[in-house]
């Protein structure tokens, strides 16, 4: 519900420049908790989406690949008894009936607890996102406060340089006084 009702307004790029929002305070730590909650919430419902959209593309691909098969076979036989037919179609139709229950049962049984229990898998990709948020966020600081050290190492150097030009002047001083 979370998810369906969500729309991409919602959805902000992070500005890595920004101050972090990873700060001690506990509100941020549990707005934060929610949203990683709600992302790996929307990756499983996408997930699970793309899986029965998937299956029933495959379905209709082999239902096709069939009915080719059948009107293939049918056209290279010659007249066939009606009585043959009404027991084919018949059954087929308990044929499909069988398959559709055994589909209904693995979406309804099978495949809730194979997402469940694979359940942490699918949400690597959104811990990994956060990682990467992480670490690109520490890099930023990191040049940053590489920068700041150039910067100080420059005036430090700058400094002694001044230093050793104030005491080498203060000598001339000396000597002339």
């Amino acid at each position: 519900e979370l998810v369906e009702s969500s729309n991409e307004e919602n959805f902000q790029l992070v500005d890595i420049n920004r101050p972090s929002i990873y700060d001690e305070s506990t509100g941020v730590r549990e707005e934060r908790r929610h949203e990683m909650a709600r992302l790996q919430l929307a990756y499983i419902c996408a997930k699970n989406q793309f899986v029965q959209l998937k299956s029933k593309n495959e379905s209709i691909k082999i239902g096709l690949q069939w009915a080719g098969h059948n009107l293939h076979s049918s056209q290279c036989k010659q007249v066939v008894g009606e009585e043959h037919l009404e027991t084919r179609i018949s059954s087929l139709k308990n044929e499909l009936l069988q398959l559709r229950s055994q589909v209904d049962q693995i979406n309804k049984e099978t495949l809730p607890c194979l997402v469940k229990e694979h359940a942490q898998l699918l949400n690597m990709p959104i811990v990994k996102g956060d990682f990467d948020l992480q670490i690109s966020r520490q890099d930023y600081y990191i040049s940053r406060q590489d920068l700041v050290c150039g910067q100080l190492i420059k005036q430090k150097s700058s400094f002694e340089l001044l230093q050793l030009a104030y005491e080498i002047e203060l000598r001339k001083h000396r000597e002339i006084h």
